[in-house]
């Protein structure tokens, strides 16, 4: 995709701003202002998220290059990590819920919305 200075800069005014509310979200207060403030900041990772698939060069359409860039890039990490959180924790008990609802470590839940965005 060619971007227009234009386009590129409205890109990057999304990008200041995504990056001011990720630092919002991380400097919340705890109690009943953090959570008001993080209902006006929670977009920052799906604008982020939306950027990068924005952003990425269609040049190879090849369907199972992205899934194999998927595996390499996501799944295998995402198995990697929640297993070692797993054994870090110790909650065997549930692990294949967990596991796959992206529940292992708090932040997983992520993972699930990555799954849509290409590699460049």
């Amino acid at each position: 995709m060619d971007l227009t200075s234009n386009m590129s800069n409205k890109i990057q005014i999304c990008r200041a701003i995504a990056i001011i509310a990720v630092v919002i979200i991380h400097s919340c207060p705890l109690g009943y202002e953090g959570i008001i403030i993080r209902c006006f900041v929670n977009f920052a990772v799906p604008l982020f998220i939306f950027l990068s698939g924005f952003l990425t060069r269609t040049i190879d359409c090849n369907i199972r290059i992205f899934y194999k860039k998927r595996l390499l890039r996501v799944f295998i990490p995402y198995c990697i990590w929640s297993i070692i959180y797993m054994i870090a924790s110790n909650k065997w008990d549930e692990f294949v819920f967990y596991f796959i609802t992206g529940q292992c470590c708090g932040i997983y839940y992520f993972m699930a919305m990555s799954q849509q965005t290409v590699d460049k």
